[in-house]
């Protein structure tokens, strides 16, 4: 759905605008569910082995901002893709640096561009939560920084 928005649309601006948005949404659903099964979920797994990497998670929730420790300590909480993507670029102590140091096992090089991955969040929440028009080129935008993303998960 979201290539064919951008490829074969021809309809007036105001419908355009919509379809630009369904597209980066589709996009960002997609590495969402990619971020949350290869790197999240992984992660919690990984914590909840050791008892000391549990009481690390516990201790970050007294910090109501920290939902990598509620992720890793509550399986209800569901994190949204931009906490991930901000769990990405975070050097934080605790859970999150941890977290560092498993992602620079398991995925280095997600960690070296996590960066460039910036503009993904602001792009995701244009979308999601509009203030005005959706144009073609941060629709195209989207597609290039999520695509980049996969090509690093999925690899």
């Amino acid at each position: 759905f979201g290539c064919w928005s951008l490829c074969w649309l021809r309809e007036p601006a105001e419908f355009r605008s919509n379809f630009y948005k369904s597209a980066a949404m589709a996009f960002a659903k997609a590495v969402e569910a990619e971020l949350k099964g290869r790197v999240f979920l992984p992660f919690r797994d990984t914590v909840r082995k050791s008892p000391e990497k549990i009481a690390l998670a516990k201790a970050g929730l007294s910090d109501s901002k920290n939902q990598l420790a509620r992720f890793v300590a509550d399986e209800g909480l569901v994190l949204s893709l931009g906490a991930m993507l901000h769990e990405l670029s975070t050097r934080l102590p605790g859970i999150s640096s941890e977290f560092r140091t498993w992602m620079v096992g398991k995925h280095p090089d997600l960690v070296r561009q996590s960066p460039s991955f910036k503009g993904l969040r602001e792009v995701r929440n244009a979308a999601a939560h509009p203030s005005g028009p959706f144009s073609k080129e941060q629709a195209e935008k989207a597609y290039v920084l999520c695509k980049r993303m996969l090509d690093l998960l999925l690899t």
